[in-house]
């Protein structure tokens, strides 16, 4: 999922934007199915606003409710829009409008950051990780997924829809992978 109208909002896990809510991959932390947040995070990562508690990028101690945006070291398929409050889907959303782990048998799900070609080339240079909905995990090149350069947001741009469907054309091309 994604936050907001952006596809480059896909690796957030705490949200202080309107409130105070555990977001995308934090929901896992809140519901307590995330027993080591660490694996959330890339041990190859050097910006430390997408590192594992740090003080850009702070995990909170257990019973501490964070004040301050918390990001993941990696991001989800942006498939489908997800509202912070899940108390309170739309009910144009309900009953079943998230997507079922099956539709994504051979794609990808969850990869290494694919927000900013910065993002990419920062931290492996050359490539990225990606996990497949069949549990398969592997190395991808950038020549697979890479798009012109006017297409990629600067790491800096906030989250945009205007870049949404670079976001869907790098994800389809890690589904052929």
């Amino acid at each position: 999922g994604y936050r907001s109208v952006s596809k480059q909002f896909n690796s957030m896990i705490f949200s202080t934007t309107g409130g105070q809510f555990w977001v995308l991959f934090g929901v896992l932390k809140q519901t307590g199915y995330l027993p080591t947040p660490g694996i959330l995070f890339c041990p190859a990562e050097t910006n430390p606003k997408f590192m594992y508690n740090t003080p850009d990028n702070p995990w909170p101690d257990p019973g501490v409710t964070p004040t301050t945006n918390i990001q993941a070291g990696y991001c989800d398929r942006p498939e489908q829009q997800i509202p912070d409050d899940l108390t309170n889907v739309p009910a144009s959303l309900q009953p079943f409008w998230m997507p079922k782990l099956t539709k994504f048998r051979n794609k990808a799900i969850f990869a290494d950051l694919t927000s900013s070609i910065t993002r990419v080339i920062t931290r492996h240079k050359t490539g990225i990780n990606v996990l497949y909905g069949n549990g398969s995990a592997k190395w991808v090149p950038l020549n697979v997924f890479a798009q012109p350069a006017n297409l990629w947001p600067e790491a800096t741009t906030p989250p945009v829809a205007t870049y949404n469907q670079t976001q869907a054309n790098i994800w389809s091309a890690l589904d052929g992978a």
